[in-house]
């Protein structure tokens, strides 16, 4: 893993509400800089960068009209050539569960965790990925089979998949 040269933050929330051309152009910068790099795929820990970087992979993809205006605006040539990840996708499809297990080092048997997965990982399901946003522990066994490498036992609990903004309210 490397960082991307010269990366910029992807804007966050505040660019999103205000543009919809910026929020497209500040994560497909970032793509532009990965592609510069010769990189193929980026992984995004964070829900909010991942699902950014992921719609402006998938909007430029989509139009070529929308591609020329982000190009215009990050005054960069994007050929819109890297796959966004997210660190489910990297650490269960990427590496694979087989050698994540082979690095647990000492088990936490009998934790209970409540995982928490955000609204930016799971929706909307054209750009997580995944069936369902609301049943992500049902509709996708990737957070199940990583978690349960560590032997936790996972809290199911209503609240594992809304903004978080709510609920600190």
């Amino acid at each position: 893993m490397e960082e991307i040269p010269d990366w910029n933050c992807c804007g966050s929330t505040p660019a999103h509400q205000v543009d919809h051309l910026l929020a497209l152009a500040l994560p497909a910068r970032n793509l532009a800089q990965a592609e510069k790099a010769g990189l193929k795929e980026v992984m995004a820990p964070c829900a909010a960068c991942f699902n950014h970087l992921r719609t402006a992979e998938i909007e430029c993809a989509e139009s070529k009209e929308t591609s020329k205006k982000v190009q215009q605006a990050i005054e960069m040539n994007y050929k819109n050539t890297v796959h966004v990840l997210n660190i489910l996708e990297l650490l269960v499809d990427r590496i694979g569960l087989d050698k994540v297990a082979a690095k647990v080092k000492k088990p936490l048997k009998g934790l209970k965790i409540a995982p928490y997965y955000g609204c930016m990982l799971t929706r909307p399901a054209k750009i997580a990925r995944f069936d369902h946003p609301t049943k992500f522990m049902n509709a996708s066994k990737r957070s199940i089979d990583l978690v349960n490498i560590w032997v936790y036992m996972i809290r199911p609990y209503p609240l594992r998949v809304y903004v978080n903004n709510l609920i600190s309210l």
